[in-house]
């Protein structure tokens, strides 16, 4: 990453108090879990970055990328340098065909859509386990008000930024979407080629060790939803760790100390709405960089003859609304 961009990233984390840092002894039991030696991940930094130099069909802003960011990959597989190569460039290479990686900026008018009736943030301190927990949740009682893919594109934004910003040791991640502002009418205004592409920029694109994906405050028919429109593209694995309940603040009470818990599910850490407003402000910082470094695509002529990685991702293609979805 250059000085100037590391700067401003540094400078804007430090402002909004975004995340704090793993300490030492947590970056340490992190890599012994997954039984991979600083020495290996140091060497493996320096190859995945040759690496990365050497692919010419990938975005220049690639040279901007910092051992943070190529660290966070490497332990986000577990220390397995070819799965890291496959992840850095379905990264690069989804913005070519997923929607919701289309319209970068923060300032956008889907984006714009989700203000006041949308929050995201993933909490400033991890786990003690060093995990990392983000919440989900939708502030929008009339479904007219409700922008689906501006909801999408402000989480890619956030996750954009946790790469660049966090020290680039992957714990693994807690997922929670609350449900409760959901209703009928709002769920049939999610389009379900768009949560085929987000599941499938978190499976196949960026570093998340998913350790548990929580949908609280959650009615039957979300229920029913889930398990059709959002079990069947998760890998079995990750399939295996979705929970779908119909309690509340007290589901996470029972599974997190409070102090890591944001005010308005029981904790001592700031309200929903002021952690989202962070990392919001955060992102509106870099509205240049998410138009420019982040809006940079592949150019799939220069792709390699022997590549192993196709652009063209079988994920995308589903059509039509979930009005086609029956609800029982």
């Amino acid at each position: 990453m250059s000085v100037h961009l590391l700067h401003i990233f540094t400078k804007l984390d430090r402002m909004a108090g975004l995340l704090e840092p793993h300490t030492t002894a947590q970056e340490e039991a992190i890599l012994t879990e997954i039984n991979y030696p600083r020495k290996q991940l140091n060497q493996d930094i320096i190859t995945l970055g040759e690496w990365l130099d050497d692919q010419e069909h990938l975005p220049p802003s690639k040279k901007q990328e910092d051992t943070k960011f190529l660290s966070a990959f490497l332990t986000g597989t577990k220390g397995s340098l070819q799965t890291a190569k496959r992840k850095i460039d379905n990264y690069y290479s989804l913005r070519s065909t997923s929607q919701i990686l289309e319209d970068r900026d923060p300032f956008g008018l889907s984006v714009k859509n989700t203000f006041g009736n949308f929050v995201v943030a993933t909490m400033p301190k991890p786990m003690p386990d060093g995990c990392r927990l983000s919440v989900i949740r939708l502030d929008a009682p009339d479904p007219e008000d409700y922008d689906f893919l501006g909801t999408v594109r402000r989480i890619v934004q956030v996750s954009e930024l946790r790469m660049r910003i966090d020290n680039g040791i992957s714990a693994g991640e807690y997922f929670c979407l609350d449900g409760r502002g959901y209703t009928a009418s709002h769920l049939l205004k999610v389009n379900p080629s768009f949560v085929r592409e987000t599941l499938t920029y978190i499976q196949e694109a960026v570093p998340a060790r998913i350790k548990l994906f929580m949908f609280i405050n959650c009615p039957q028919f979300i229920e029913v939803a889930v398990n059709r429109l959002v079990k069947p593209f998760l890998k079995k694995k990750l399939a295996d760790r979705v929970v779908v309940t119909q309690d509340g603040a007290s589901f996470l009470q029972e599974k997190f100390p409070k102090e890591y818990l944001p005010k308005d599910y029981g904790g001592d850490l700031p309200d929903m709405e002021t952690l989202s407003n962070n990392w919001q402000k955060a992102c509106e910082g870099k509205k240049d960089w998410y138009l420019n470094e982040l809006s940079e695509k592949t150019i799939e002529e220069k792709r390699p003859k022997d590549s192993e990685i196709n652009s063209e991702n079988p994920y995308f293609g589903v059509q039509g609304s979930l009005k086609q979805l029956v609800i029982d």
